[in-house]
């Protein structure tokens, strides 16, 4: 059995609550810090004895989470731009009900290229879990962002085509009961020759 081990990273210093997306800064606050020693603490219990492969989000608070869960192995963390959080225009805006910007940013087609649709980022996430399966060892830890981690699971579990769309674009709805607290831990369990994974989910 292969185990890939998506952990969403822990609570972000927001001090001007906006919405921050893929904005540069904003790393771990207290809080997520207390977090992540609590998700590091649940890994060290249920992973083999050595975890050679830890991967994270190019962003700061991901690249934080994942140095707090590299020190119980003394492993290095390799940056994968796949795990990236979603794109979106939004980002910047303040995180409170402010819906002539967010309108005025939806419409502005300079930000169309901002947007990253949900099966392009479903197709990602599992471009880098199956690259994941390849590497050496039992377990891998992929630390990412909440609707990337969501997106992955809803692919392995309905065995999305990475080039179909239908189930975004019909159900997107279905997607908002996807459990991905911060610094939970969704781990897809893939025994050998099985396309679709055993799933099980933890959070702090």
């Amino acid at each position: 059995m292969k185990r890939i081990h998506l952990v969403r990273h822990g609570a972000v210093l927001n001090p001007d609550a906006v919405v921050y997306g893929r904005l540069p800064g904003f790393p771990l606050s207290p809080e997520g810090q207390a977090q992540v020693q609590m998700t590091a603490a649940f890994l060290k219990r249920t992973l083999a004895s050595s975890l050679n492969h830890i991967i994270a989000s190019p962003l700061q608070r991901a690249q934080q989470t994942a140095s707090i869960v590299a020190k119980g192995y003394g492993a290095n963390v390799v940056t994968d731009e796949q795990l990236i959080e979603a794109g979106s225009p939004f980002d910047g805006l303040p995180r409170r009900f402010a819906p002539m910007q967010y309108v005025s940013r939806y419409f502005d087609r300079t930000r169309a290229h901002q947007h990253e649709a949900p099966d392009d980022v479903a197709a990602r996430m599992m471009r880098a879990v199956r690259e994941a399966l390849l590497l050496e060892g039992l377990d891998v830890v992929l630390v990412a962002h909440q609707f990337p981690i969501q997106m992955a699971r809803v692919g392995f579990e309905r065995q999305l085509d990475e080039r179909s769309s239908f189930f975004f674009k019909r159900v997107p709805m279905a997607l908002l009961r996807v459990r991905c607290s911060l610094a939970s831990v969704t781990t897809l369990s893939f025994q050998t020759g099985a396309l679709t994974p055993t799933i099980h989910y933890w959070e702090p």
